[in-house]
């Protein structure tokens, strides 16, 4: 079977655009490595526009609204911005990864879970698609699999990258604390040279990341 259109990676972007293809009637096959639901350590925003093109049944998902955003520059606050409604929703990707694959499924689209792609070739018009039980062919080829891309590594794009490095958790705190942390996005610069850190909250849990750039860059 040949499929219109072929999906790498099932997170947000990819189920999204799986779910909004197949309702157009066209045949979409969607790829994902891990098996449903799969944790993943994310700050899980959404934004005011993103909620808008999600059907109902996405407020169940939500474990903070964002009113503020706090920035500070080596633990001194620069700038403490407030809004009047909800800039950002955060959620927990795990949740939010399967309500988004679901709507996929229930489109037409077919979602294959704990399928790595681990060859992309392309030949006479055709994407051939190669996992560890079969291959596939589809005639559109949409990459959604993350940095680690392996549609950016198979296809020639001739693009330059630059890779900066991220450390991510999900970090349990007192109530205390976790209540100072409520509806309030944190940017921190300066304790991190090159480079910032930030926190999320959620309903019980704080979302911490650092991220900076190396002074020799890693480039693909």
């Amino acid at each position: 079977m040949n499929w219109d259109a072929a999906v790498i990676g099932a997170g947000p972007s990819g189920s999204f655009l799986g779910w909004k293809l197949a309702e157009t009637g066209l045949k979409v096959i969607i790829f994902e490595k891990s098996k449903f639901p799969r944790y993943k350590s994310c700050g899980g925003g959404l934004t005011k526009k993103a909620v808008e093109l999600l059907p109902e049944g996405w407020q169940n998902l939500i474990e903070d609204h964002i009113e503020s955003i706090l920035v500070t520059y080596k633990m001194e606050e620069t700038a403490h911005l407030y809004f009047k409604n909800p800039l950002i929703f955060t959620t927990m990707r795990d949740k939010l990864d399967t309500w988004l694959a679901d709507f996929a499924v229930k489109s037409g689209a077919a979602v294959i879970e704990q399928t790595p792609v681990l060859d992309i070739e392309y030949s006479q018009g055709k994407f051939n698609i190669k996992t560890p039980s079969r291959s596939y062919t589809a005639d559109v080829l949409i990459g959604a699999d993350g940095p680690a891309s392996i549609v950016y590594k198979k296809l020639p794009f001739n693009l330059k990258i630059n890779y900066a490095k991220a450390y991510e958790a999900e970090v349990f705190v007192d109530k205390k604390f976790l209540q100072k942390q409520r509806s309030k996005i944190w940017l921190e610069y300066g304790l991190i040279s090159r480079g910032y850190s930030w926190i999320f909250p959620k309903k019980k849990s704080l979302i911490h990341r650092k991220r900076y750039i190396p002074e020799k860059r890693h480039r693909c």
